[in-house]
């Protein structure tokens, strides 16, 4: 109830303006309502009417327990689009080859959750062109054509395939609670290239819409059917519209989506789903369809948001930094003992980080946006806005002129400013090649952070794969253990190695301030989450902390002893390939280890390789992890060996081999046992080596979040520089095996490539080779039982290289003896336990 003085306020300030009736002024209305004013009563609720009202009580079954919602600050609410609908975006692309700008452009603008794309003409071997067109926040998802360019893309696929009329593929959509089957269609028109006509299409896909319209599931069937719907007159859009309804279908799009003036993009759904929330609009001219936007029955897909932790490094003040370590206990009175100095060690650093910069936790909200954009781009999308609004409204051809004209205006000037964005990114990053290395990595990679949909607990799934991880080594472990005892003694006429005075290696040489310093500065500089201090700190503070860091790595190599708390390593998860689904099996652990104990390893790492070196106990034909040795000089190797053969009229019949897991089941007894006899490592050397390789523990971190830790009893850390080097060592029998048998062979770290040559046209000599090849894989899967490793039939392949004149020469017998050898390969060996190996 308002006042009379308030409402003459209101009228002398002109916010207030009153109609009556016809010939009634508004003066007298006004005058009227002031005088006839309403009074306010204010009296007691009256007593309940009801004669049992004093006998009620309270039924506690009637009672519910209400959950409340945690508090949401004001601005989550902003940037998780609570109170958003859902939003489907239908396009025909006519290619993304050469629109990548402009399609990420629109995606950012329109905000769409989820996007429906025909004809974007990918093939299976343009990934760099996917990434490109993949909005930041956005995964990509298709189903390319197998026999040419085109697909669609987006969400769990279910199913895809090419029907003689159409292409589909169907995709299961999961928003929080709301579930959507949605099919994406393409129906070529009739042409030269594909001559079916629209009898055969209506055939398939009565056929198609018979199995798919029992589902559970709300249906949305979106895409290109090249079909005129909006003509009543067209007797394929009577029969279309007339199947639609015949099955319970509706189709919901009205207005011409292709520059013709007809409606070709469909958006059609169940009569009784009521998923579109209103009819769909049509957008942006994007090439020569239309952009359909529509709202769904369901909350807009939230922002991501992430919590994160972190420190203002840029704002330490490294002076003060610097006296707060030297004035410590750790530069005044450092430890005599190697445990007690790496404790202290970590101590104060941390301590002195927490003073300097301490840790700050905060929510961020991940938005897709598109770095390159600038103001000019934003002008032109507003003239291209303002004449395709300009050209709807009169229909003229010079107005569609004008359009087009800005159109391809605006797609220039987004294309020319990525190009500068990026060049002007190398331009000024050239001398920084990590800095490069990270962004290309960026643009042509996505995001290395994995999405897991079935957890939602980060805890839980850091322990499911810390799990996942020890136990996959524990079973490989337990069949390798079991079938490795008969051949244990298979193996006992390997002839043994006697090593003279000058090859026993027994005590590490010591290291002064200049070695540590010039090994700081060749080393890598990225830090780890069991770092107490960011390593850049750590060289920035060198001057002050090299005495101690020097210290600490010569009572290491004095000792042989491998501290505990360097032995632990912080596994990332990372997916063996790109582009391969996020689950368990196709994830490979990646070791992260403390700063220090990496230099350690790496002083360990060099000079064992001089004594390695400077007694030639390094294996010929392997090419990893050494210098001047490479996958270029193994190709090169290889490469020669073949090209010499055929110059010899010869065919090369190749065996590629592979190990699975082979670092993670390395057994620790059989490498010392190898490193004392076969390359000379006694005394202090041996005892730290034992030290290092004995109660390793690792813990998964996914995100923010570690795992409990899990016992390392077998295996070398694939993260560390030392790793890779036992690793090397510990196969070096394998090749000295094959030589037994072969004249060439190569390999790099776990691949190993066999090969012989022999005359096409040579029965015998076929036969010859491809034994000789049998009777040596024979040996190398017996060698691999005894050494607990595990050869990796599904990657194992066999390959016959020669000139084509030689291949006609030769006749099928090699291809068939080819492929009895890839079956001698994978098939299952049988120890004398009676063991089946899979």
């Amino acid at each position: 109830m308002a006042c009379p003085q308030f409402l003459t306020d209101l009228e002398n300030s002109g916010l207030l303006h009153c109609y009556g009736k016809a010939g009634r002024q508004q003066e007298n209305i006004l005058s009227d309502y002031k005088k006839n004013n309403i009074e306010t009563l204010v009296t007691d609720r009256p007593p309940c009417k009801s004669a049992y009202a004093h006998n009620r009580t309270v039924n506690e079954n009637n009672i519910i327990n209400i959950t409340l919602l945690p508090d949401t600050p004001a601005a989550d609410i902003n940037n998780n689009r609570i109170g958003e609908l859902f939003t489907l975006c239908v396009l025909n692309a006519q290619s993304l080859n050469n629109k990548a700008a402009q399609f990420i452009d629109y995606v950012v603008d329109c905000k769409a959750d989820i996007v429906s794309l025909t004809e974007t003409w990918f093939t299976s071997t343009e990934s760099a062109t996917r990434v490109l067109c993949t909005p930041n926040g956005y995964n990509l998802l298709d189903h390319p054509r197998s026999n040419r360019v085109g697909g669609e893309y987006y969400c769990q696929k279910l199913a895809a395939g090419e029907l003689r009329s159409f292409e589909y593929s169907e995709w299961s959509v999961v928003n929080g609670s709301c579930r959507l089957h949605l099919i994406i269609v393409y129906r070529p028109p009739y042409s030269d290239a594909h001559p079916v006509t629209t009898s055969v299409f209506f055939s398939e896909f009565t056929n198609f819409l018979e199995s798919i319209t029992l589902s559970n599931d709300p249906l949305l069937i979106t895409g290109d059917f090249n079909i005129h719907v909006d003509c009543t007159d067209n007797l394929d859009s009577i029969k279309f519209l007339d199947l639609l309804e015949s099955t319970g279908l509706k189709q919901h799009v009205r207005g011409a989506t292709h520059c013709s003036g007809h409606t070709l993009d469909l958006i059609i759904t169940k009569q009784t789903d009521n998923i579109i929330t209103s009819i769909p609009r049509i957008d942006h001219l994007f090439s020569d369809h239309n952009a359909v936007l529509c709202n769904l029955e369901s909350n807009a897909v939230p922002l991501t948001q992430k919590h994160i932790s972190f420190r203002k490094l840029k704002s330490v003040n490294i002076e003060a930094l610097k006296e707060e370590i030297s004035s410590s206990d750790l530069c005044k009175n450092p430890p005599s003992k190697l445990i007690d100095l790496v404790s202290c060690y970590n101590n104060t650093l941390m301590t002195a980080l927490n003073h300097q910069a301490p840790l700050i936790s905060k929510t961020i909200t991940t938005r897709p946006a598109v770095p390159w954009y600038n103001d000019e781009i934003k002008c032109a999308k507003r003239l291209r806005r303002k004449a395709g609004r300009k050209w709807r409204r009169t229909k003229l051809p010079t107005d569609f002129l004008a359009f087009k004209t800005a159109k391809n205006h605006t797609t220039f000037l987004m294309n020319q400013a990525r190009q500068n964005f990026y060049r002007q990114f190398i331009s000024e990053n050239i001398q920084d090649q990590k800095k490069l290395f990270r962004a290309t990595k960026g643009l042509f990679r996505h995001d290395s952070d994995l999405a897991f949909p079935h957890y939602n607990d980060s805890n839980a799934l850091s322990n499911d794969l810390g799990q996942f991880f020890a136990q996959k080594i524990i079973n490989i472990r337990s069949e390798l253990d079991t079938a490795s005892t008969y051949e244990q003694a298979v193996f006992s006429d390997m002839p043994s190695v006697s090593l003279n005075s000058d090859q026993i290696y027994q005590e590490f040489f010591p290291m002064s301030d200049d070695d540590t310093e010039r090994l700081i500065t060749l080393s890598n500089k990225k830090s780890s989450s069991l770092d107490p201090i960011p390593t850049k700190l750590v060289v920035e503070c060198l001057d002050v902390l090299l005495p101690v860091i020097t210290k600490m790595i010569n009572l290491s190599l004095e000792s042989g002893i491998f501290p505990c708390v360097w032995k632990e390593a912080d596994v990332q998860p990372r997916l063996k390939k790109q582009g391969l689904e996020v689950i368990f099996e196709n994830l490979r652990p990646i070791s992260n280890l403390p700063y220090v104990s990496k230099l350690v390893e790496r002083t360990v790492c060099n000079q064992s390789h001089n004594h390695l070196s400077l007694h030639h106990l390094y294996p010929g034909n392997q090419s990893a992890y050494r210098e001047f040795h490479s996958t270029e000089t193994a190709l090169l190797r290889v490469k020669n060996d073949i090209l010499m053969n055929m110059n010899r009229q010869h065919v090369t019949l190749v065996v590629l081999l592979d190990l699975s897991a082979a670092f993670d089941t390395v057994d620790h007894v059989l490498l010392l046992q190898r490193l004392q006899l076969k390359f000379g490592l006694s005394g202090t050397v041996l005892k730290w080596f034992t030290s290092y390789l004995s109660q390793r523990t690792q813990r998964v971190t996914v995100g923010d979040v570690s795992s409990e830790k899990f016992n390392v009893d077998c295996g070398v850390p694939q993260g560390s520089c030392l790793g890779p080097l036992l690793f090397v060592l510990y196969v070096s029998e394998l090749l000295e095996l094959i030589e037994r048998h072969l004249p060439d062979a190569h390999a790099y770290a776990d691949d190993t490539q066999l090969y012989i040559s022999f005359r096409a046209d040579s029965r015998i000599d076929q036969e010859t080779a491809v034994r000789t090849v049998e009777m040596c894989i024979d040996d190398i899967k017996r060698w691999i039982l005894a050494n607990r490793l595990k050869l990796n039939e599904g990657k194992t392949e066999v390959i016959l290289i020669g000139r084509g004149n030689n291949s006609k020469k030769s006749t099928s017998t090699i291809f068939v003896l080819a492929a009895m050898l890839l079956l001698v390969l994978r098939t299952p060996r049988t120890s004398a336990a009676g063991l089946t190996r899979r």
